[in-house]
Parts: structure tokens; sequence; C-alpha cells
């Protein structure tokens, strides 16, 4: 992928970091693992990106499935959304 094509792309939390520390800071020790593990981050093209912006109230991947984004692990290569 080159310069010009990476430009194309923005890096989105899935769970808002903000949401994430309020949860942290809230949690019980034994909660952190768990809240951790929603430290998700979803390459996305600029078009899904102004899609996504519309839906900045919702959390973890409502927004991607109202805004009909697909969505697709590269680990796995299955489909999330």
């Amino acid at each position: 992928m080159g310069r010009s094509d990476k430009a194309k792309l923005r890096h989105e939390h899935v769970f808002q970091r903000s949401k994430m520390i309020a949860a942290l800071e809230k949690a019980a020790p034994h909660e952190i693992d768990d809240i951790l593990k929603t430290a998700i981050g979803c390459t996305v093209t600029i078009e899904e990106h102004t899609r996504l912006s519309k839906f900045d109230e919702e959390y973890g991947w409502a927004p991607y499935r109202k805004a009909g984004i697909t969505v697709i692990d590269t680990q796995t290569g299955e489909r999330v959304i």
C-alpha cells in the first residue's frame, strides 16, 4: 500500500477511549482485564469515517452496524459485522 493509499484511511477506536478510561477509573481490580480487551482498533476509509461520525454517541460495534460498514478481522479473515 502506497503513501497516497494510506492517506485515505483512518484509525478508529471501536470502544471510545474516553468511555474506556471512565470505565477503568470506576472498575474493581477484577474487571480491568475485561475492559482492556475492548481496546480494539479498526481501519476505515475516509468515507466510512464520515458515516461513523453520525453515530458518535454509540459505543462499540453499534456505529459500524448502523453505518452499514462491513468489518473483517484481519487476523482470521472472518467477518465481524
